[in-house]
């Protein structure tokens, strides 16, 4: 994210293509599963960023990274929210080969399948960055791997 503005830069260390729902133009059905998703991170959807659905090709991935924000760029986004506590990811197909979800902290790997999902935190117990929230998305060898991702702050992010 931009430090001034808060918009999403480009990464480089992400090689996927992605989409964001505006919550302000979501239908029902996208709002039923929204809420469906945040009840299974154990948070409230007003505390969640836009659905983000993404899709991985052949050779994309997302190399190690933490999805706690940096004070400088939640200034400019919803500075009362806090920073991103949890984090839950839905596969929403099975990826042929490749694509895992990798935390080499602690030693886990999660192979995408149609419906899991992956949850974690990226703060500690006392509200600080957690480092050991590492993660990667593996290179997709072979197929898609398409994920839904909503990041949940500390506190209210939307108004409903």
């Amino acid at each position: 994210f931009d430090p001034v503005t808060g918009q999403p830069l480009p990464v480089p260390l992400r090689t996927s293509s992605d989409a964001s729902f505006d919550p302000v133009l979501e239908d029902l059905a996208l709002r039923l599963v929204q809420l469906r998703i945040a009840r299974a991170a154990g948070l409230d959807l007003v505390q969640a960023e836009h659905l983000t659905v993404l899709r991985y090709r052949p050779g994309e991935e997302y190399r190690p990274h933490r999805d706690y924000r940096a004070a400088s760029s939640l200034a400019n986004d919803q500075p009362q929210a806090g920073n991103r506590a949890r984090t839950i990811c839905v596969y929403l197909n099975d990826v042929e080969a490749g694509g895992e979800t990798v935390f080499p902290v602690a030693g886990v790997q999660v192979t995408p399948r149609a419906g899991r999902a992956v949850v974690f935190d990226n703060l500690d117990a006392d509200g600080e960055p957690d480092p050991d929230s590492l993660h990667a998305g593996l290179p997709v060898e072979r197929g898609e791997k398409w994920l839904a991702t909503l990041w949940l702050r500390e506190r209210a992010y939307r108004a409903y």
